[in-house]
């Protein structure tokens, strides 16, 4: 008799995932309901933090294939971006001799909680959605790089 197992991501078959996005799903449905600590950020803008609050009880709900659609993930992904600009501070940091100039970046306590969930949900985003995912993955890196460019700008300005 054959065991099966349930999908990480219901909605979808778990032969398309990969290991490492079937791992990333699992993941997210244990950590989602952290992001409720976004409360806690004062720099959180309202409507990312509520972006983030839906989608969370999506993925710990019973049909979570909804919060892995791309019309989702538009959305989810850059609110994820702005979550983690907002959960940091910044300041400079001491150069070493090998390194230009560059800042460190100061977690208020829910940075890497994001960086996590934006990191598994590009894996997700890839995997089911193969073409369109890594570009939508890639524009909310790129648009997470182009933020932190500025900032640094800013910081080293001072």
């Amino acid at each position: 008799m054959q065991t099966r197992h349930p999908s990480p991501c219901p909605g979808t078959d778990p032969r398309w995932l990969g290991a490492a996005a079937a791992n990333a799903c699992f993941e997210l449905r244990d950590i989602a309901p952290r992001l409720s600590s976004l409360l806690y950020v004062p720099a959180m803008p309202d409507r990312t933090l509520q972006v983030l609050l839906d989608w969370s009880e999506i993925v710990t709900g019973e049909d979570t294939g909804s919060a892995f659609t791309l019309e989702r993930l538009r959305i989810v992904l850059p609110a994820l971006v702005t979550a983690f600009i907002a959960s940091h501070t910044y300041a400079r940091s001491d150069q070493s001799e090998n390194d230009g100039p560059c800042i460190d970046l100061h977690d208020h306590g829910c940075g890497s909680l994001v960086g996590t969930v934006i990191s598994h949900l590009g894996t997700i985003a890839v995997a089911l959605h193969a073409d369109d995912g890594r570009r939508l993955a890639g524009a909310a890196r790129s648009d997470l790089a182009e933020h932190l460019g500025r900032i640094a700008a800013l910081v080293m300005r001072r």
